[in-house]
């Protein structure tokens, strides 16, 4: 009867040990994942720093763009596209339509 007993006794203790081994080889491939996903996120950030990006805290925000700015793009845009450039005092790009042309009233 204690032969028995120890033997099953045995057969539990190398099974949690196997599973303690098992557990500890899953953390350290966690471990590693979170050390690759860091670094990565740090280049991430130099780079954005390095563009000229804001970076405020964790977060990347991109560059405010300026009425004139958009106005410019949409010109050139326009130019590209050979379509009559319109004013933004009389068309913005949300009221032309695909063609080019203001939609009718």
């Amino acid at each position: 009867m204690l032969r028995g007993r120890a033997s099953r006794r045995l057969e539990e203790s190398t099974l949690v040990r196997d599973n303690l081994r098992g557990l500890c080889r899953a953390i350290n491939a966690y471990v590693d994942v979170m050390r690759r996903h860091r670094e990565g996120l740090e280049q991430l950030h130099a780079c954005a720093s390095g563009t000229g990006l804001e970076v405020p805290g964790n977060r990347i925000m991109p560059p405010v763009e300026t009425i004139k700015d958009a106005t410019e793009r949409r010109g050139t845009r326009g130019r590209r596209a050979g379509r009559p450039i319109a004013s933004a005092s009389t068309a913005r790009s949300s009221c032309v339509t695909s063609d080019g042309s203001a939609p009718a009233s």
